[in-house]
């Protein structure tokens, strides 16, 4: 059944002969299936059993510490067979007593998170020494109090455990410099800032209180290691998070010499090291992550349009084209030594940076499957793109990204709401009635045609097929004009409907393309 948009629940009765732990649950139709999804199943039983802990960044895991939170899995922990949940709204401390839970170990009551009948999320107090430790889970309901076997374990005074990125098995690392966790389009590169994310680090100092997330972070007692591709990261900082409970922060300088592809990632404190198997994607030469038309964001690409290329190394500067780099009014195919082709054919380059590139697509590209290839003095690296005869694209205002669209006046004011751009900035609603002017690009040809590697000015009016139409809220607008008033910027001239005053909707069709829903502008009697 689909439970909202996109999203689909799928109901299932468990077999009575399952045995109890953790179990591989995927989805299959049609001969395709889902990746493996880990169930944990509690035992039946009308008093509460402790099956074994886990620690709550890695299933698999059941190294302990002091300070680690982990699930305690199991069965009978509460009366009725459903239900459970967070033991309090506040998240800064946990409560030791939950929805008539306690758990002990070694005598110490235990802060509590969230608890359900097979499952309770705890955090092993950090003033618990290192050794052998018994675990008890204790419920009391309607008056009556029923415990559990006790529960024998090890406690380490380290068990680094890095969380998992299922499946591809990825560790969770964030990028500072892109600001995203580390994946195949978005891989380490030499000299990166990381931050590891952690379990299991053991004492700080200060002191970490159980139960309770601190104001500030708290440096670990012993500084860890780590390694990628058995080369040591430098530059390592250990820390308690501040503002959440039982997790750590590991900060690291990405050596050179770590090659292109999957590498393993360890971190080792006090003799224990991480989980094995964990991989992070590194590369030295330039990135692709996604080429997109640069108003819509979509995946296709138009000849004379505008092209954004997203990646990582793609190039050593930052800067937008200049008057010294259009010769004779013919625009550059290379900025800081930066060259893109598409389809064998160089595209002008208008904006370079590590991380985007803003490029012209050249003329009479063919329709379909064609190479992108991005070259700089880091490397170059190649991906396949979608061209399309047209694909409609309405540029959108900063604030806030990508919802209103940039759109004017007749009298240069843009439509916008009040507040939402600087005060120094003229802006105002649309009215029902009045002409305002959308700005996009991907809209094809233009009679005549206006060639993408000299400098356009002027108007220069679509051919005609198919038309364009635009709808601004349910009613459909009319278009008093569309074309090309730059390299690869259109114009379109749309008179306001009689809509009621609130945000509306706008999208754009030629033929079976349509621009992206959900950009709005507003609109004001």
């Amino acid at each position: 059944m689909i439970c909202d948009p996109g999203n689909y629940l799928v109901r299932f009765l468990l077999p009575s002969d399952t045995a109890s732990g953790d179990v591989q649950v995927s989805v299959e139709i049609s001969g395709k299936r889902s990746p493996a999804a880990t169930l944990v199943v509690g035992a039946l039983t009308s008093v509460p059993a402790v099956g074994y802990l886990q620690s709550l960044f890695d299933s698999s895991s059941r190294a302990m510490s002091p300070g680690m939170v982990a699930n305690v899995v199991g069965g009978g922990f509460m009366r009725q067979p459903s239900g459970g949940g967070p033991c309090q709204v506040d998240p800064s401390y946990w409560l030791t007593n939950c929805l008539g839970l306690t758990v002990t170990i070694n005598g110490s009551a235990v802060p509590i998170q969230f608890a359900t009948p097979n499952f309770i999320t705890i955090q092993i107090p950090y003033e618990l020494s290192p050794g052998a430790a018994t675990l008890t889970v204790e419920r009391t309901s309607e008056g009556a109090t029923v415990k559990s076997s006790p529960f024998s374990f090890t406690l380490d005074a380290y068990s680094p455990t890095l969380p998992v990125n299922p499946p591809s098995m990825y560790a969770g690392v964030i990028i500072q410099n892109s600001g995203g966790p580390a994946s195949v389009t978005n891989p380490l590169l030499p000299g990166d800032t990381i931050y590891v994310f952690a379990a299991g680090l053991g004492q700080t100092i200060p002191p970490m209180a159980s139960g309770f997330s601190q104001l500030q972070a708290a440096r670990t007692a012993v500084t860890p290691t780590l390694t990628i591709g058995g080369k040591a990261l430098s530059g390592i900082t250990s820390e308690a998070m501040a503002g959440s409970i039982g997790q750590y922060r590991v900060t690291a300088t990405v050596p050179d010499g770590l090659g292109t592809g999957d590498r393993p990632i360890v971190l080792e404190i006090g003799g224990k090291k991480s989980q094995a198997g964990l991989l992070v994607p590194v590369a030295q030469d330039p990135v692709i992550a996604a080429v997109t038309n640069a108003a819509s964001s979509t995946l296709d690409i138009v000849s004379g349009s505008w092209v954004s290329i997203y990646g990582r190394n793609l190039s050593a500067a930052t800067r937008t084209w200049n008057e010294s780099d259009i010769i004779y009014d013919w625009l550059p195919t290379e900025l800081e030594k930066v060259n893109v082709a598409i389809d064998n054919v160089p595209a002008v380059v208008a904006f370079v940076s590590p991380t985007q590139l803003n490029v012209l697509a050249p003329d009479n590209l063919p329709s379909g499957r064609v190479e992108l290839t991005v070259s700089s003095p880091m490397g170059w690296q190649k991906t396949f793109v979608n061209v399309k005869p047209y694909s409609p694209g309405l540029f959108t205002l900063p604030v806030p990204p990508g919802i209103y669209l940039a759109a004017l006046h007749t009298d240069w004011a843009y439509v916008a709401s009040s507040g939402q751009l600087a005060p120094n900035i003229p802006a105002r609603p649309a009215a029902p009635g009045e002409t305002i002017v959308f700005y996009g690009t991907g809209f094809g040809p233009t009679d005549p045609q206006a060639p993408a590697y000299h400098r356009f000015t002027g108007a220069a009016a679509l051919s005609g097929t198919p038309p364009v139409r635009v709808q601004i809220g349910s009613i459909q607008a009319q278009v008093s004009f569309t074309g090309l008033i730059g390299n690869g910027l259109y114009q379109l001239n749309v008179v306001v409907p009689n809509v009621p005053d609130g945000d509306h909707e706008v999208v754009v069709t030629m033929g079976s393309e349509a621009s992206p829903r959900g950009r709005y502008i507003p609109v004001r009697r």
